[in-house]
C-alpha cells in the first residue's frame, strides 16, 4: 500500500467521524435524540395507531385509531370495530393544552348496507416530548333495515405512541 492510499483511507475515516460529530448522538435505535418531531406512531392491540401535530405543537393534524368492540358489549353478542379520523385535517380539530393534554369527542354518522350508524368516540391523551399516549372509549349504534337496534360499548382502550 503506497502513502497515498494510506492518506485516502486516513482522509475517508476522518470524514466519517466528522459527519457523525455534526449529526449529533443516537440511541440504540440509530435514531437522534433531538427535538421531538411532529409524527408519533405504534401499535393498538395489534393494529397500527399514528398522530400528528402541526409544527407548532398547539393542535392535532391528523390522528387514526382503530378500535374493536368484544362481542359481550354489544347487544347482538357479535363483535364490532372501526377507525377513528380526527384532527383538523380531518374537520374535527383537536387542540393541545400547554403542557400536551387533549380531550376530543366525535360523533360519526353514516349509512352503509341499508344500516345507519352511529358512533360516539372519545380520545384522551398527552404528548411529552417523544411519547404520545392516551385511550379511547365510546359507543355505537346500529339500526338495522328492519328497525332493529344494535348497541355497543368499548373502552376505554389505551395506546402509546413514539416518535
Amino acid at each position: 500500500m503506497t502513502n497515498r492510499q494510506r492518506l485516502v483511507g486516513l482522509a475517508a475515516v476522518i470524514l466519517a467521524l466528522a459527519a457523525t460529530v455534526v449529526a449529533g448522538a443516537s440511541d440504540s435505535t440509530g435514531q437522534t435524540q433531538g427535538a421531538p418531531g411532529v409524527t408519533y406512531g405504534g401499535l393498538k392491540d395489534q393494529y397500527a395507531a399514528w398522530l400528528r401535530v402541526d409544527p407548532g405543537r398547539s393542535s392535532v393534524a391528523a390522528l387514526l385509531i382503530e378500535w374493536a368492540v368484544a362481542p359481550d358489549r354489544c347487544s347482538n353478542k357479535r363483535s364490532y370495530s372501526s377507525t377513528l379520523y380526527a384532527g383538523y385535517e380531518e374537520f374535527q380539530p383537536i387542540q393541545l393544552s400547554a403542557e400536551g393534554g387533549f380531550r376530543k369527542t366525535i360523533v360519526d354518522r353514516y349509512k352503509d348496507g341499508g344500516s345507519r350508524f352511529e358512533e360516539t368516540q372519545t380520545v384522551v391523551g398527552s404528548i411529552d416530548g417523544h411519547v404520545a399516549v392516551g385511550s379511547i372509549s365510546g359507543r355505537a349504534k346500529i339500526v338495522k333495515p328492519d328497525g332493529r337496534v344494535v348497541r355497543c360499548n368499548f373502552g376505554p382502550q389505551a395506546f402509546r405512541l413514539v416518535d
